[in-house]
């Protein structure tokens, strides 16, 4: 991951309980704002990892959908509407959408949810078309694998 370099922010829920993994991007996103003024923030789930580090985690005008090719979903993506497994968003969207859906428990759900939300007030969503990346790197989206 040397071209992607900056800070980090690994969330982990302890216990046995059923995960909720919105509130935990909530949570990363809050306890990282106490340790710096950031403006882009990038939510990955801990299992994806990109296939070549040419692709870029970057925010852009619009929030942006990276895991839009995952080699576990034959590197298409499962459904319309998908925005599951990496996403980066700004500050400022992130604020606007009012961050990620607690009310979800377990799998699912909270990704359509955070799709919808970004329909509203921000209208269109970058990278929302998927590109298998060549050798030679590609300019959106990631190709992802699980780790």
């Amino acid at each position: 991951m040397e071209r992607n370099k900056g800070d980090r922010a690994v969330v982990l829920q302890l216990g046995e309980e059923t995960f909720n993994r919105a509130k935990l991007l909530n949570v990363g996103y809050t306890e990282t704002l106490k340790d710096g003024q950031y403006d882009c923030f990038i939510f990955s789930d801990v299992d994806l990892i990109p296939m070549d580090d040419r692709n870029l985690y970057h925010c852009y005008d619009q929030p942006r959908h990276f895991a839009i090719a995952m080699d576990k979903f034959g590197f298409r993506l499962p459904y319309a509407g998908y925005f599951g497994g990496v996403s980066g968003l700004s500050r400022k969207q992130f604020l606007k959408i009012n961050g990620f859906p607690n009310e979800y428990w377990g799998w699912g759900g909270e990704d359509d949810d955070i799709y919808n939300r970004m329909q509203s007030p921000i209208r269109e969503l970058a990278g929302s078309s998927p590109t298998v990346c060549p050798a030679g790197g590609c300019e959106r989206g990631l190709t992802c694998s699980l780790a």
